[in-house]
């Protein structure tokens, strides 16, 4: 992938938290230090510094710290997509009931639709029993339940 970066005709420069921006050079460097791990003189002959001091000092730096972050968030960002595939085809297609139920609560939680604590009941095991809890209308879990849970006798 660093000739990727490398032989692109335009590289998008990075803006930090401060507002300044990297120049080309510093740009690729940020990305091929993140993408790639290149360091040293890998990483100052592909990025065009005179040696490995001078590229690593700038890493080092302020700005180069904050360009490093940049790059980190938007090569997370840009590999989501993986997450969210792998995500699916386990909630699809995973041995484990259990694999599968996480995976697809991950899923609707990440998508905003996971339930919402107001309202909502959760069943309260009764050392290996059954215990379903019933919140009526207008009541909290907290409020007047049910309780439907069968002798243990």
């Amino acid at each position: 992938m660093s000739l990727e970066i490398a032989v692109q005709d335009r590289i998008e420069p990075i803006t930090v938290a401060d507002g300044r921006i990297l120049d080309e050079r510093q740009t690729l460097a940020v990305l091929l230090h993140v993408r790639e791990g290149l360091t040293g003189d890998k990483l100052a002959k592909a990025a065009g510094y005179s040696s490995q001091a001078t590229v690593m000092g700038f890493l080092r730096s302020n700005l180069g710290r904050m360009g490093v972050q940049v790059a980190a968030r938007t090569v997370l960002a840009d590999a989501s997509a993986i997450g969210v595939r792998v995500t699916i085809e386990l909630a699809q297609k995973a041995k484990s009931e259990k694999v599968r139920l996480d995976a697809a609560i991950a899923l609707m939680d990440r998508a905003g639709l996971a339930p919402q604590p107001q309202g909502q009941s959760q069943a309260i095991g009764n050392k290996g029993g059954i215990s379903i809890n019933i919140v009526m209308p207008g009541q909290t879990a907290e409020g007047q339940a049910l309780d439907i849970t069968p002798d243990q006798g």
